[in-house]
């Protein structure tokens, strides 16, 4: 069965879409003179074979036609028509059981099967205890949920970044503590405060 029967056009083409901006991503970081330069090099690698296996009849952008590179804190979510947004929280758990986390804003398909955040495809993950969505490209796991009006999100304490679109929603909206509505980023104790992480 065929990638467009099960995923659809549209996430086919952001697949696509995406697949050519993390090469181009990868590329700008070897060019700034990364550290890791060879484990870039061998996801650009990993990519291109993807592209010439699902879409044999991409091509990559000449260095001529990259995209200019994006600010990378805080970038704007893709909105499309017919989609529904909410602020919730996102944790990666490529990590293990406790990773980087945000609070942002999440647009979801019509469907509600795709969820969108930074540029980013999230589908849903079954059978794994701690993530429920994985990113379309990569395959790297994530949790994402509503947010609790505690705060609390994590399973362990952690900081959680609060991006700047959202920050004046969820402090004075969901966590109604006008006193924070400056605060970038604060301290989640963590539904297990008392246990670390493994």
């Amino acid at each position: 069965m065929g990638r467009s029967k099960v995923y659809g056009k549209q996430v086919d083409d952001l697949v696509l879409w995406e697949l050519i901006s993390e090469h181009e991503r990868c590329a700008q970081r070897i060019a700034s003179s990364s550290t890791n330069a060879k484990e870039l090099r061998k996801r650009q690698i990993r990519i291109e074979k993807r592209l010439e296996r699902e879409f044999p009849n991409a091509s990559l952008p000449q260095e001529s036609d990259a995209p200019q590179s994006e600010p990378a804190e805080n970038p704007k979510p893709i909105k499309r028509p017919g989609e529904k947004s909410r602020i919730m929280y996102i944790e990666y758990k490529g990590d293990g059981l406790a990773g980087t986390a945000w609070i942002g804003r999440v647009t979801y398909s019509q469907t509600g099967k795709t969820l969108y955040y930074r540029k980013k495809a999230f589908q849903s993950l079954k059978g794994d205890y701690k993530a429920n969505y994985f990113e379309v490209v990569t395959g790297e796991r994530y949790w994402i949920s509503g947010c609790k009006k505690e705060g609390h999100d994590t399973l362990y304490p952690r900081i959680i970044e609060v991006d700047e679109d959202v920050r004046e929603e969820y402090w004075l909206k969901i966590r109604n503590r006008p006193e924070f509505l400056k605060l970038k980023s604060f301290r989640s104790e963590g539904k297990y405060s008392k246990r670390r992480p493994k």
